[in-house]
């Protein structure tokens, strides 16, 4: 049997349906987690925050594989594709006392004002004997540890080793890899 070759599109539509499922369920993972171990607990603007700088992240590494495997007008389309398949599933799943409209650009201005950020680290993890700082899931882990409001540092690197563990799950769970051949 001959399969049909996946468009760019396609491949962003399918890997975003998937993203609307895999971060969410992510995300509550990491605030039991956090509220369990580390008794952080988040208000709603907070969990809003949270939620969004974890859709953006993961986005902005899907935009990083899809630049590799696709090149860059590939990304390009994958990612003008993906951010607009899981804003408008965002609107879709919203609780109606959120405007989505508003919803939908705070995610918007992050993801792109965070791409611009998140392009300065080459590095996802340091290297042996090397600082974490200026890797992008250290910088990532200090954007969520400062919508939490802790000060305790030691509770910054479990959420950049959480974030870190996070990755291949959400990466498998959203067949990243298979999508972007």
């Amino acid at each position: 049997m001959f399969w049909k070759k996946k468009s760019t599109e396609d491949k962003a539509d399918a890997i975003g349906e998937r993203l609307l499922g895999a971060v969410p369920e992510m995300a509550n993972i990491m605030l039991s987690e956090l509220g369990d171990k580390y008794s952080i607990h988040l208000n709603d603007d907070q969990t809003e925050r949270f939620l969004i700088e974890l859709f953006v992240f993961y986005m902005h590494l899907l935009d990083r594989m899809a630049f590799a495997r696709l090149g860059p007008a590939g990304r390009e389309a994958f990612g003008d594709r993906l951010v607009a398949v899981v804003a408008h599933g965002l609107m879709d799943s919203l609780d109606r006392s959120i405007s989505s409209v508003d919803f939908v650009a705070r995610l918007r201005d992050t993801y792109n004002r965070r791409q611009v950020e998140y392009a300065g680290y080459r590095d996802l993890v340091a290297r042996q004997d090397e600082p974490l700082k200026g890797t992008l899931f250290w910088e990532v882990g200090k954007v969520i540890w400062r919508i939490t409001g802790d000060s305790n540092p030691v509770t910054l690197t479990m959420i950049s080793i959480m974030i870190s563990k996070s990755v291949p799950l959400v990466l498998d769970a959203v067949a990243a890899e298979q999508y972007l051949r």
